[in-house]
């Protein structure tokens, strides 16, 4: 009897051990990301940015350009949405189909990721992006050599107000034209040059001294703000007051240079020029890239190379790329 008695609390002693430790296996630490977007009395706010950009002027949801510009503007976390395109790739969609976001039409699922970047995507305001990419071989005998010309107009669209006057304003429209120059001298070096020049699509502003700031109308608003938008934008090639001089003035220039080894290690150089009178912008940047497997990393650096001061002086930027496709192709829709 007393040796079962002593069975009996043996194994409710061992019980209620194997309890207590059971209750502190089911404590759970709190992430750090909980911890991070708890209500808190600071005034530090913590952003979610729905689809990537949602509802942003010139800024089409789940795009690149849009993530780069939300990264640059604030701190904040992104929420995308992912979708798989006829031929496997994936890229960022939230619908269906591309009829909302874009100026195509039809189902993503029925599209491959060649036939999605014959269209462009939109913002919320129907602005849209016109772009066109010409590839041709440059013959250098048996080194392989292609010569890659582009052009785009981007941010056409109809004309908004930046503060809560009545008084309408251009959107910062852009013409673009660029060619690159791409040397593979063997299987594992590969050289490119890029040249590109940038025009803004809209009326040369004209100061109050100027005779001309108000004539037609006389209502106390310069006449430049109220062109219409197809005016302001061919118009803007020849609407300077000191004629051609300064129409060349209002062109910006840059160059950059790129090699590749093994397509792993990248090493660039660029330079970017804005006439003085223009915003007067000019820096040099330099940086490096690394590639491994589906994951990539790109350093640059910026340095300032005028008198003009600019938040983005001798700035570091860091991008990390993650490929989730099969090829070399990024998967997003740009």
């Amino acid at each position: 009897m007393k040796r079962f008695l002593l069975l009996v609390i043996i194994i409710g002693f061992l019980g209620c051990k194997d309890s207590k430790t059971s209750k502190e296996a089911n404590v759970i630490t709190d992430s750090k990301l909980i911890e991070v977007f708890k209500a808190s009395n600071s005034n530090y706010p913590n952003i979610s940015v729905h689809r990537g950009g949602k509802a942003l002027k010139n800024y089409p949801e789940n795009c690149l350009e849009t993530l780069q510009y939300v990264n640059d503007s604030i701190s904040a976390i992104y929420e995308i949405d992912v979708a798989q395109t006829k031929d496997g790739q994936l890229v960022l969609m939230h619908d269906n189909s591309i009829d909302r976001t874009t100026n195509g039409t039809g189902l993503v699922k029925d599209l491959t990721y060649n036939e999605l970047k014959n269209f462009n995507l939109v913002d919320d305001y129907e602005n849209v992006d016109i772009s066109m990419t010409y590839i041709t071989p440059a013959d250098m005998g048996d080194i392989k050599s292609t010569v890659t010309i582009a052009a785009a107009v981007t941010n056409i669209g109809a004309k908004i107000s930046y503060t809560q006057s009545a008084n309408r304003d251009f959107l910062p429209g852009n013409l673009g034209i660029g060619a690159a120059w791409d040397i593979d001298f063997d299987e594992f070096n590969r050289f490119t040059v890029a040249f590109d020049l940038n025009k803004l699509l809209v009326p040369t502003p004209k100061y109050p001294e100027d005779p001309n700031y108000d004539i037609d109308p006389q209502d106390g608003i310069a006449d430049h703000r109220q062109k219409s938008l197809f005016s302001g934008v061919f118009g803007s090639f020849a609407d300077a007051p000191n004629g051609f001089s300064e129409e060349m003035q209002e062109i910006m220039y840059s160059i950059g240079l790129e090699y590749w080894y093994d397509k792993q290690f990248a090493v660039r150089a660029g330079y970017y020029y804005e006439s003085p009178t223009k915003g007067n912008r000019q820096f040099v940047t330099a940086g490096i890239g690394l590639k491994y497997n589906i994951f990539g990393l790109n350093l640059s650096y910026l340095i300032p190379t005028s008198n003009q001061r600019s938040p983005l002086d001798n700035t570091l930027r860091f991008s990390l790329i993650f490929n989730f496709g099969d090829k070399a192709d990024t998967g997003v829709v740009e």
